[in-house]
């Protein structure tokens, strides 16, 4: 996965796609609207809000299979 290791900031997903990330849930345990300097893991279950094209954007630039 392109983000794992990368902090939201790094990893720049909102000026790259426009989708705005609300939620990650990491171990069962819920972080709403995470900071910037929070960073991905494998495993972590991310929430999106945005448009359709822009949460296409998102499955594109993070490399997952996302249930529509």
């Amino acid at each position: 996965n392109q983000i794992i290791g990368q902090s939201l900031a790094q990893a720049e997903i909102r000026s790259k796609t426009g989708a705005s990330l609300v939620a990650l849930i990491r171990e069962g345990t819920l972080m709403a609207n995470p900071k910037s300097s929070t960073v991905f893991q494998a495993g972590d279950r991310l929430g999106f809000i945005g448009e359709s094209p822009q949460i296409a954007s998102v499955r594109k630039l993070i490399e997952l299979e996302i249930p529509a």
